[in-house]
């Protein structure tokens, strides 16, 4: 799973209380986070830090780190479920974007898509390099 929910507008219950009953179901929950969001972002890594509680295994992404544009970030919003199922979209998972912001997400039933999906999703997730536990 990989996705940006946030303190920064607000609460982000929508999300997390689906991701918290998940974990408590025994479900993995995987979550890859841009790293300089940390520090750019105010309320991240309170967010972080309660996934981290919750037992949702968390990751920082350095985008320079994985051969990409040392401007750019790590920007996909995007959940894989089950291998059969995909979302992708601009939304960040906040109550904002959920109610205030114009946002656009595709849900597709696809087990080859969501199967390039996760090989991407499990090579950022090993990269040596690009990306690193989050400790709080």
């Amino acid at each position: 799973m990989m996705f940006n929910i946030s303190h920064q507008h607000g609460t982000y219950d929508a999300i997390a209380t689906p991701v918290r009953e998940a974990v408590r179901r025994g479900v993995t929950v995987r979550i890859i986070h841009d790293a300089r969001t940390l520090k750019d972002i105010e309320g991240v890594r309170p967010t972080l830090r309660d996934m981290k509680q919750w037992g949702v295994d968390v990751r920082l992404a350095d985008i320079a780190a994985l051969g990409k544009n040392a401007a750019g970030q790590y920007h996909a919003k995007a959940l894989q479920v089950d291998g059969e199922f995909l979302m992708v979209g601009s939304n960040n998972w906040t109550e904002a974007a959920s109610h205030e912001n114009r946002e656009a997400a595709l849900l597709i039933r696809s087990r080859p898509l969501a199967a390039q999906f996760r090989s991407r999703f499990n090579a950022d997730w090993s990269a040596f390099d690009g990306v690193r536990p989050f400790v709080q």
